[in-house]
This record gives C-alpha cells, sequence and structure tokens, in this order.
C-alpha cells in the first residue's frame, strides 16, 4: 500500500501522538486517499504520484504539490475521523465507547477539522489552476 504520508511525518509534524495507535490511523489515510486526494487529482496524476512515491522518484513538482498541498488535506481529514476512531469501538457485543457524555465536543472537534480539510482542498484548487498542472 502506497500511502501519500508517512506515519513518522503524522506524528512529528503534524502534532499526532506517538502513541496513537497506527491501526486507527492507516485506514482513516486510505479513506482519504481514496476519496478526497484521487479525485482532487484525477486518475492519471495519481497513479504518476503513487508511481514517483512508490519508486522514490517524485518529481520536484510534485514534491511541492505533495508536501505543502496534499500533507495538510491529509492531516486534517485524520485529525477529523481519528476523534471517533479513538472514542469509539465495535465489539460483539455492539459499540462501546468511552465518555458518551462527551460526544457533542466530538462532534464539534471533528467538524473544526473537516472545515480546515475543506479549506486546504480550496487552496490546492487555487494552486493548482494558478500553476496550470492538469488534474484530468
Amino acid at each position: 500500500m502506497i500511502l501519500f504520508i508517512s506515519m513518522p511525518t503524522l506524528k512529528s509534524e503534524y502534532l499526532l501522538d506517538d502513541n496513537l495507535d497506527e491501526n486507527y490511523i492507516l485506514p482513516i489515510i486510505v479513506k482519504c486517499q481514496d476519496f478526497i486526494i484521487k479525485p482532487l487529482l484525477g486518475d492519471t496524476l495519481y497513479s504518476t504520484m503513487k508511481n514517483q512515491i512508490s519508486g522514490g522518484t517524485l518529481s520536484e513538482t510534485n514534491k511541492v504539490l505533495l508536501e505543502d498541498y496534499i500533507h495538510p488535506i491529509i492531516w486534517y481529514f485524520v485529525q477529523s475521523e481519528v476523534v471517533y476512531a479513538t472514542a469509539y469501538k465495535l465489539k460483539n457485543q455492539g459499540l462501546e465507547n468511552g465518555d458518551s457524555n462527551r460526544f457533542n465536543e466530538l462532534v464539534k472537534i471533528s467538524s473544526k477539522y473537516m472545515n480546515d480539510c475543506n479549506q486546504y482542498q480550496q487552496i490546492f484548487r487555487e494552486y493548482v489552476c494558478e500553476e496550470g498542472i492538469s488534474t484530468l
């Protein structure tokens, strides 16, 4: 599986706690890449970047795109989703939650991070438009 952001980068540069289990984070990154990053980049650029990341041959343009524009989108998406992933667990008996009184607080936190994610998507769109980068 090729990720557009590494776990060490998420944890060191974007303030996720080192103790946060990567099993919570990995499916969220994959979801973000499938639901947000791939549609933003388009199939061709997404495949190109994926191959360049895998081969360690990221072009300078794609490196800027990745580090300056895609990473913040992924991070804020991860933040918006991880609050639920760490607060609730699915078990044979059903949903087990941590503190049900904090649900409204979790919703607010998640919404705040998703709003930031959406804003970074808009910044990405403006950048690729200004730079003439094809996302078809």
